[in-house]
């Protein structure tokens, strides 16, 4: 994780390496990710499973023990202390062990087993199993899990990157149609305001009537209408920007700076996307969900087997006393138990058994809803640049058009009437062209969030990657 959150950061700041003043897309991205409180919430999510892991871990911990026995009243004295280290083995169910005995006083034949020389007996053995337990047991199935279950939260925080850099790209892209829109608007009214002292002081030098005036108004009325309303939509934008950003520091308006569109489009991009879909994260969520009910399917095999351990051991009693305890004694131990019917354990194989199957089944149906939608998303971007491309000759046209028609006003060749018709179709042909261009870039946005590289190759740095602020007619064109 560490490792994927250094490549982010990394190709977070070498894209967004021209320092400018106020926000660029690159540094609310990176507020996204490092800073967020969603995401860092996710991240202590991270924490708490490694910790998992590493309580799982902990059951093969060696286990130190000590027991004290004594007899404080009857015909016998005899006390016992008895120390064992065990340590666990992640094969075979085995067991470890080494133990030490010290006995004193005297014990009943029954409790013979107790005594020892003088010093003491050492001890040292193995117990492991043959059938129940030898491939697997619940130590082991647990460690297991807690493995796949970090590799589902590294998905889960995949695709909760991926959802938050989208939402909060897409967010920008909105405040940045309304400032390019603002931008437009400005130039146009300013533009306008000559146009409307110079056919003032006409008016007031008896060249042409207060109609034509009023006439010339409503125009520029209409483009502070449209100045108010983009006003307003950059302003509810700006809002919800507001949630992904951490700091007061303004936007930077388009034009200002030289940023880089990171989610570009190419032919190698977009061949590198679709083989991106095989590891989608919300299909890791399943292939860990299929790997654990695996786990759990087989330990309910396990203990569908019968028990069978074997205990070995070599002791060898220190120092003086009788002689039947001199010398070195071997024991090996058999433990068999099988339970009739064990209903429970094939209940637990079935319910496991139906869990990978509908675990399969979602896998299938996942598979196919992300290629249907790469497939609607690649054809929304295709579709996209056709619209940007007509939008722009349609835009340069009513240009063209416009100052045409100017030109015949000012000739005495046109009326008003129809110079504000042109006027307004030029409005209409820049604010359609820009709405263009920003879904041209939001079709590219889609297609990294349908594959879900948001969090890594969009991030990347790039030397082909285009200016956000200069719109392309061909993005297909780049490599």
């Amino acid at each position: 994780m560490n490792r994927l959150k250094a490549t982010i950061l990394a190709g977070v700041l070498a894209s967004g390496a021209v320092q400018a003043e106020g926000l660029q897309l690159q540094d609310i991205l990176q507020q996204v990710i490092s800073q967020h409180p969603k995401t860092a919430a996710m991240r202590e999510e991270g924490l708490q499973q490694q910790a998992k892991i590493r309580k799982a871990e902990a059951e093969f911990d060696p286990y130190f023990s000590q027991k004290v026995s004594s007899r404080v009243s009857g015909y016998y004295d005899g006390n016992v202390l008895t120390t064992e280290l065990s340590k666990p083995l992640s094969e075979m169910g085995a067991r470890l062990y080494t133990r030490y005995a010290l006995a004193e006083g005297s014990f009943p034949v029954y409790e013979a087993q107790y005594d020892t020389l003088s010093a003491g007996e050492v001890s040292v053995g193995i117990a492991f199993s043959l059938l129940q337990g030898r491939q697997t047991d619940e130590r082991r199935t647990g460690l297991r899990t807690a493995g796949y279950a970090l590799q589902q939260w590294q998905a889960r925080y995949r695709a909760l990157l991926n959802d938050q850099l989208y939402q909060a790209t897409s967010t920008y892209l909105k405040w940045y149609e309304s400032s390019l829109k603002r931008q437009a608007l400005a130039a146009m009214m300013k533009t306008l305001s000559g146009s409307e002292k110079a056919l003032q002081r006409r008016v007031e030098q008896g060249d042409a009537a207060q109609m034509t005036l009023d006439e010339f108004s409503s125009n520029t009325l209409e483009i502070e209408l449209l100045q108010a309303d983009t006003q307003q939509l950059q302003a509810m934008t700006q809002a919800k920007l507001d949630y992904y950003i951490n700091t007061p520091e303004p936007l930077a308006a388009p034009g200002t700076t030289r940023q880089q569109w990171p989610f570009f489009i190419n032919a190698t991009r977009l061949s590198d996307l679709q083989r991106q879909l095989a590891k989608h994260p919300l299909q890791q969520v399943l292939m860990t969900d299929l790997q654990t009910s695996r786990a759990q399917l087989t330990l309910a095999q396990n203990t569908l087997l019968p028990t069978l351990d074997i205990q070995a051991s070599v002791a060898r009693d220190i120092g003086s006393g009788p002689a039947n305890l001199d010398g070195t004694e071997s024991k090996l131990g058999l433990n068999f138990s099988y339970p009739l019917g064990n209903r429970k354990g094939r209940a637990e194989q079935q319910i496991q058994q139906a869990k990978i199957r509908q675990t399969e089944f979602k896998i299938t149906d996942l598979q196919q809803q992300l290629m249907q939608q790469f497939q609607a998303a690649v054809a929304r971007w295709e579709q996209s640049r056709r619209v940007l491309t007509l939008r722009q000759q349609a835009s340069e046209l009513a240009a063209r058009l416009q100052r045409a028609e100017q030109a015949r006003f000012d000739s005495g060749d046109a009326d008003m009437f129809v110079l504000n018709a042109r006027q307004n179709k030029l409005i209409k042909a820049r604010m359609d062209a820009i709405s263009a261009h920003v879904s041209q870039r939001q079709a590219e946005l889609d297609l990294f969030y349908a594959a879900a590289a948001l969090d890594s190759l969009a991030l990347q740095p790039s030397d082909h990657a285009p200016l956000l602020n200069q719109p392309t007619r061909s993005a297909a064109g780049q490599n």
